[in-house]
């Protein structure tokens, strides 16, 4: 068992990378952004110019895997950061899943299920566990 003294540095040298890393990714971003622009530039002057379908896929890609790799930063700095829940009182679960669903069909008891929630960590949890078992049911079909 590590004494109390050497956890809290512990602890604060975990918050300080943290810290470090958010500023990183956030550097990373703002490039991987001004990639993007340039290569959506170039895209449409390709489309003007008609270039091959082939030329034009390529960039669609590297566009795509930009996007993708913003996505992933984006995902870094939300776990650099301390976690804050803005609990908003009266918020029906139900209609967070119902929203958070998105055409996948839910099944929940009727009335409402009110309680204080952080509305949007709550909603986008939902969207998340409701996505993976959509993703999951359809590679269950096709085994």
């Amino acid at each position: 068992m590590k004494p109390l003294s050497t956890e809290l540095q512990d602890a604060e040298t975990l918050r300080e990378l943290g810290s470090a890393s958010v500023l990183i990714v956030h550097d990373l971003k703002n490039q991987l952004n001004g990639l993007k622009l340039y290569a959506t530039f170039l895209r449409k002057r390709m489309e003007k110019s008609e270039r091959p379908a082939d030329e034009l896929e390529t960039i669609a890609k590297l566009i795509a895997g930009l996007e993708r790799a913003a996505g992933d930063m984006t995902l870094l700095v939300r776990y650099g950061r301390p976690l804050e829940l803005r609990r908003r009182p009266g918020t029906d679960l139900s209609r967070l899943l119902s929203e958070a669903a998105e055409g996948h069909r839910v099944e929940a008891d009727e009335g409402s299920f009110d309680g204080d929630f952080d509305q949007d960590a709550l909603k986008e949890a939902l969207k998340n566990i409701t996505q993976g078992g959509h993703a999951s049911a359809a590679t269950d079909d096709e085994d």
